[in-house]
């Protein structure tokens, strides 16, 4: 898959390497220091959102720093004693934030769980102290912590939309199936609207029970009942014994396919197509490769979160194993093409 370029590059040549790793981890000290200063004087909700695009701008020079780093083919040990250098300084920096606690720690035993999400979609940063506080307002505003709100949004939008066209065609209830679930926010969102609520069934299928014991907290009760909460595994759902009778109309995953190579797609999207009626929809998110590919670097080496990206021409390669028609594919994005989502009918 191919990298997008970065927003901001840096040449390191050779023996300037160092130097160059030196002045950016000092200019970023400094400006810390003075969005602490600014926080005192004005009060953090007012220096945060002001300081914002200069610290992810001093982030973006330090990813960049990265990658040009490792384009230039440095030895292992000379990536382990950049990467303890750039991380030593930062994760003390952020340890307290909720958000890099959740992320580094993963204290479900994987990146990206429910709860980490959920942190992302409030958006209010938080920290023991100031330093954290100030960097986990740097991770919940990235790109990628933007376009996964934006995400709840779209699947909000796209999920109602569906339900109603085929409660339109008199199909009552529609059957809408969540691979990997996570917390089912924009479930919860679209159980409070009686077009959602009043029309469709929803089955929640997730490995982590407390994902699925959450998301039941949320919806508490609403849809009329028609709520299916299934601990499983999505890669083998359509061959083990929950699998239902009944086909389903729309089924969608919102970030499962970040974790999942090209074969494992490819298979749970053939799986997906035995599981949906005629004309049933599938929709896959996906980080996109359109993501600044500084922030993924920093994503990957700050965090230890590994994610696959990847783009249309990515998506068209694994759906040419499938038995959808290739013709019926169709690719859509959030505001910030951090997210595209892979469309496609039976």
């Amino acid at each position: 898959m191919s990298r997008r370029t970065s927003t901001h590059t840096a040449s390191v040549p050779g023996s300037n390497a160092q130097p160059q790793l030196d002045d950016l981890l000092a200019r970023l000290t400094h400006l810390v220091a003075t969005i602490e200063a600014d926080c005192a004087a004005a009060g953090i909700p007012v220096a945060l959102p002001r300081q914002r695009a200069a610290l992810y701008a001093a982030m973006d020079a330090l990813g960049g720093w990265i990658n040009a780093f490792l384009v230039a083919g440095p030895a292992e040990a000379e990536v382990q004693a950049a990467r303890e250098r750039i991380t030593g300084l930062i994760r003390p920096w952020s340890a307290t934030g909720p958000f890099f606690d959740r992320s580094f720690g993963k204290l479900r035993g994987y990146p990206g769980d429910f709860e980490t999400i959920e942190i992302i979609y409030n958006c209010r940063p938080c920290g023991a102290d100031l330093r954290a506080r100030i960097f986990d307002d740097y991770y919940l505003w990235t790109v990628a912590a933007r376009a996964v709100r934006n995400r709840l949004a779209y699947l909000v939008g796209r999920l109602g939309e569906g339900v109603q066209a085929w409660a339109a065609q008199g199909v009552v209830p529609a059957r809408v199936l969540s691979l990997g679930s996570g917390p089912g926010r924009e479930l919860a969102l679209l159980a409070d609207t009686s077009v959602f609520s009043d029309v469709a069934a929803v089955t929640l299928l997730d490995l982590d029970t407390e994902a699925l014991r959450f998301a039941r907290s949320r919806i508490n009760g609403r849809m009329n009942g028609r709520v299916t909460y299934l601990r499983g595994n999505a890669l083998r759902f359509a061959r083990g014994p929950d699998r239902p009778a009944q086909p389903f109309h729309i089924i969608y995953a919102a970030g499962l396919f970040d974790y999942l190579n090209a074969d494992q797609a490819r298979n749970l999207i053939e799986d997906c197509h035995g599981l949906l009626a005629p004309g049933g929809r599938l929709i896959i998110g996906n980080f996109c490769v359109d993501l600044p590919a500084n922030e993924r670097v920093l994503i990957e080496w700050l965090l230890e979160w590994y994610l696959l990206y990847r783009d249309e021409a990515d998506y068209r390669r694994i759906f040419a194993g499938t038995s959808f028609n290739q013709a019926r594919l169709r690719f859509e994005y959030e505001p910030l093409r951090g997210n595209v989502f892979a469309v496609v009918e039976k």
